[in-house]
Formats: C-alpha cells, sequence, structure tokens
C-alpha cells in the first residue's frame, strides 16, 4: 500500500473510516505522539501498539509541538512526519491532529495506548481521562526501554 493512502487529512474522513472499522468486528487502536526524529523506541512502541489491534497514529500538528516542547520544535514538519509513520507497517492509519479530544472523539477507539515517556501523562489530564472514561475506552500503557530519545538524539548532534 502506498504510504500516503494510510493519511487522514480530516478527523471526519478518520471518523468514518474508525466507523467502519469498528462496524467489522476490528479492534480498533489509537496513539499519538509527535514522532519527531524516528528512533528505536518508536518503532519498538507503534509495534506493540498495532499487536493490539487495528492501529491509527496521530501525529502532533506543528503548532501542538511548539506548545509541548518549545518554539524549536518540531524539527521536521507534519507532512513529513506523517508520512514516515504511515511507512511504518505496524500503522493501519495516521493522521495530523492539534487537539487530543478531537482526535479521541473521532476514532473512538477501543483502546488508547500511551507511552510512559510522555509529557503529558494521562493521569495529569482530566478531560482527556474523563472523555476516556466516558466513551469507554481502556487505556493500555506500552513502556519504553528508555534506550534513546529525540531530545538525547537532538543533544549529540
Amino acid at each position: 500500500m502506498n504510504p500516503s493512502d494510510k493519511i487522514y487529512s480530516s478527523l471526519e474522513s478518520l471518523a468514518t473510516a474508525c466507523a467502519a472499522i469498528r462496524a467489522s468486528g476490528q479492534t480498533l487502536v489509537l496513539t499519538s505522539g509527535c514522532f519527531d526524529i524516528l528512533h528505536q523506541d518508536h518503532g519498538r512502541y507503534v509495534y506493540a501498539a498495532s499487536l493490539l489491534g487495528h492501529l491509527i497514529v496521530g501525529i502532533n500538528s506543528d503548532a501542538f509541538v511548539r506548545r509541548l516542547k518549545g518554539p524549536n520544535r518540531p524539527h521536521r514538519p507534519e507532512d513529513d512526519r506523517a508520512y514516515t509513520m504511515a511507512c511504518f507497517e505496524a500503522a493501519s492509519g495516521v493522521t495530523v491532529f492539534d487537539d487530543d479530544l478531537e482526535l479521541i472523539e473521532a476514532v473512538t477507539p477501543h483502546i488508547y495506548v500511551v507511552s510512559g515517556t510522555s509529557h503529558v501523562l494521562i493521569e495529569d489530564d482530566p478531560l482527556r481521562l474523563a472523555l476516556i472514561e466516558r466513551l469507554g475506552i481502556k487505556v493500555t500503557q506500552i513502556a519504553s526501554n528508555n534506550t534513546t530519545s529525540t531530545t538525547a538524539i537532538l543533544g549529540k548532534l
């Protein structure tokens, strides 16, 4: 499959596709992140999440990343990061988003996968946690090996 065919250009088109996946009886899984400078831990994380079901990966928009990590990030634009993630066989679908709550509502996954190394922990985000609970979504945390990070890679450069 052409990676571009796995990228949803709007949350509306993503929501339609996800409704069809749910209707077919498949388990729908959602995770998200910046995925700025891809490294081994990203690959392990995305692969492990894909073992849980049909994986949708949300890519934080450039504006979202700047709010989260500062004005000098991301180093790669959102379209580049989305296309690169779509090249992963483990990712069934990819979209760029600016609002966690809108992404979660559009996908309404069975399982929401979070990383233990995320800058914003789910337990520290009461609005996201309340939405997940209201929609009956199971939260699964995938531990990181912490062998590397984008920040560490950038520090070496």
